[in-house]
């Protein structure tokens, strides 16, 4: 498939009533989750409180720590080649991997990985929407963390190495309602998990940025500025 694959063949041609929610366990080995606990834990951090801007700000839905993971690393990149494949998609496709830490009291208030239109404008008028996420749990010892979508009354419980992947639109290519997800509170211990998003089209963050500038500009708005946090 080439960088301008349509929504209909990302989402593989799904009927109207099927939704895939995808759960594989060991789909990394507990010694592949080690080392990227251990890459993971000598990075930098970016908190959840602190916002596009580089500013601090008050949010109480989400809890946690980012880790942004680079491409030139080995095992990042097998591991990336290795969920491009089972997704079907592109590698290009495939936003740069991201690590989310979430320590006693950390949590995701329900939410969607894909972007409504604001943030569609803002985030993806180059690469567009986000079609596929696949996130992969890191470690089991720990006390609450649980992943549930409301809307599948689903509820899936972290373990070592296991993935979970789930469609983020339906088969108009807009937000699926049925994708929406949460990341319960940590009760004990510390969650580590690997998430990855799979674009419309080849990921071109720079060009994103830039053509949000254009729309703006045309609109007579403020640009956005630049900022080294990465969209999460």
């Amino acid at each position: 498939m080439g960088k301008n694959t349509s929504v209909k063949e990302l989402m593989g041609q799904k009927p109207r009533n099927d939704y895939n929610l995808e759960i594989l366990p060991q789909f990394i080995t507990f010694d592949e989750a080690n080392k990227f606990i251990e890459l993971i834990d000598k990075s930098d951090k970016i908190s959840s409180t602190i916002g596009l801007d580089g500013k601090e700000i008050q949010n109480s839905s989400r809890i946690s720590e980012t880790v942004s993971l680079c491409d030139c690393t080995k095992i990042v990149m097998d591991l990336k080649k290795k969920v491009a494949k089972h997704l079907g998609v592109p590698i290009a496709n495939i936003e740069p991997v991201q690590a989310q830490v979430y320590s006693i009291g950390g949590k995701f208030e329900n939410h969607q990985d894909s972007f409504d239109t604001a943030n569609l404008i803002k985030f993806g008028l180059g690469s567009g929407n986000r079609t596929k996420t696949l996130m992969i749990y890191l470690n089991y010892n720990i006390e609450g963390g649980c992943t549930t979508f409301p809307n599948l009354n689903q509820s899936i419980m972290p373990m070592t190495g296991t993935s979970v992947a789930w469609d983020n639109l339906n088969y108009k290519g807009e937000p699926d309602i049925r994708a929406k997800h949460a990341g319960e509170e940590v009760r004990f211990g510390k969650k580590y998990i690997l998430t990855f998003w799979c674009r419309e089209r080849e990921y071109d963050g720079m060009e994103d940025t830039r053509l949000y500038n254009e729309y703006m500009k045309q609109h007579e708005l403020p640009p956005k500025k630049k900022s080294h946090i990465k969209i999460i």
